[in-house]
């Protein structure tokens, strides 16, 4: 007998294991509603809705524009409601301007805004902002993407300011 093999104890074979009550499988079955209608193409309505590239137009998405940006510079709003209306550089560049939480909440108000247009598809504004005593300059560009108005670029004379008691790293 080869002292290898004498020195591996024998297998003991395991007890079956006991088997469980058997499942009863249910099929849930969603209940019965009738198919959606097909879509099918439908014509703009006469007048279609406010055209953007008219004056009213222009001056309403420029006015928005602008207390969006001053509502994220002053603290007042989020910078991802920016999402839908500027460029994802604009909203980090803003986002760096909103002080820290805990800081101004009252929405600033809009002394004064202006616009210009050097093509037909953008829109250089200006506006005077007044954020709970400290005015502020506000300058952007809008560009008609898609059929909506979309902010490029921002100035601003807005400074980040700092939470009470610390101060801003130089």
């Amino acid at each position: 007998m080869d002292p290898r093999r004498a020195a591996v104890p024998a297998v003991v074979p395991l007890p079956a294991p006991a088997r469980p009550a058997p499942v009863r499988l249910v099929r849930a079955v969603a209940p019965s509603r009738p198919s959606p209608a097909p879509l099918r193409a439908v014509p703009p309505a006469p007048g279609g809705g406010p055209d953007p590239l008219s004056g009213e137009a222009v001056r309403d998405a420029v006015l928005a524009a602008v207390r969006l940006i001053s509502e994220v510079v002053t603290g007042a709003r989020p910078d991802r409601q920016l999402a839908g209306m500027a460029l994802p550089e604009v909203r980090a560049g803003l986002a760096a301007l909103r002080p820290p939480a805990g800081g101004r909440t009252r929405p600033p108000a809009v002394l004064r805004h202006w616009f210009q247009r050097p093509s037909p598809a953008a829109v250089e504004a200006g506006a005077v902002v007044d954020a709970g005593g400290h005015v502020h300059a506000i300058a952007l560009r809008l560009e008609l993407r898609r059929g909506r108005w979309c902010c490029t670029a921002v100035e601003t004379t807005a400074r980040r300011v700092p939470a009470p008691g610390r101060r801003l790293a130089a």
